[in-house]
């Protein structure tokens, strides 16, 4: 009876899932849409219950197809709402794009789809498109990740003041002049609720996780991917 069941629940789940996949036609298809709907939370900065020291973040994207052609990402970031900040180079920042496949065990990030480091410079927009058509890259499998990879270096190095227990004093002023640092670019969070997480980080030891810090209220960062079918 309780394999019965199992099986039952197996198929319904299986059901539910292909509801969300995006029809596939040929032509171009869309994924994960950051659309016009305010974003209010970013990744990368350090949280009052959580030091943010990943090497990378990845967002996955599923088809129903595979060998799709990636013709462009879009990465939401914040750029904070301040004229003097955006005529300056405060929000300037260079960062690395990887497209991997999924590892079949872990189901996370695996082999890189790009074997050559694409790296990516903006000054101040919310919005960064890239174009990937000139990279010519062909996805092996239905499931793929596009991660981005932090530079750590002065123009994208963020100070956090934290206690004497380093403890984190978020948007708080502190006398001992103790920081830890967090780096830009701060990735935004979708807004739209998936049915599973789709956040994954990677670890100062080299290790992909989900990343669950938003998780429930939110599945998914705010990076969209065009493929070409």
């Amino acid at each position: 009876m309780e394999k019965i069941s199992y099986v039952i629940l197996f198929v319904l789940s299986s059901l539910l899932q292909a509801q969300f996949l995006p029809e596939m036609k040929q032509g171009e298809v869309r994924l994960n849409e950051i659309g016009k709907s305010p974003i209010y939370y970013y990744t990368g900065i350090n949280k009052p219950t959580e030091s943010f020291d990943y090497l990378q973040i990845a967002q996955r994207f599923e088809l129903s197809v595979k060998n799709a052609l990636l013709k462009d990402v879009t990465i939401n970031r914040q750029v904070l709402n301040n004229t003097e900040l955006r005529s300056t180079n405060f929000h300037n920042t260079k960062f690395r794009l990887y497209v991997y496949q999924m590892d079949l065990k872990t189901k996370g990030p695996g082999q890189k789809v790009n074997n050559f480091v694409i790296e990516i410079s903006d000054k101040a927009s919310e919005n960064i498109k890239i174009d990937m058509k000139k990279y010519r890259l062909v996805i092996p499998t239905s499931v793929f990740f596009v991660g981005i990879e932090y530079i750590r270096n002065v123009d994208n190095e963020r100070l956090t003041p934290v206690n004497e227990k380093n403890e984190l004093l978020i948007n708080m002023d502190t006398s001992n002049g103790k920081y830890i640092t967090c780096y830009q670019p701060f990735i935004g969070m979708s807004p739209k609720q998936g049915i599973q997480i789709n956040t994954w980080a990677l670890t100062a030891s080299n290790k992909w996780v989900l990343y669950d810090y938003f998780f429930p209220d939110l599945t998914d960062f705010a990076i969209s991917a065009t493929v070409s079918l």
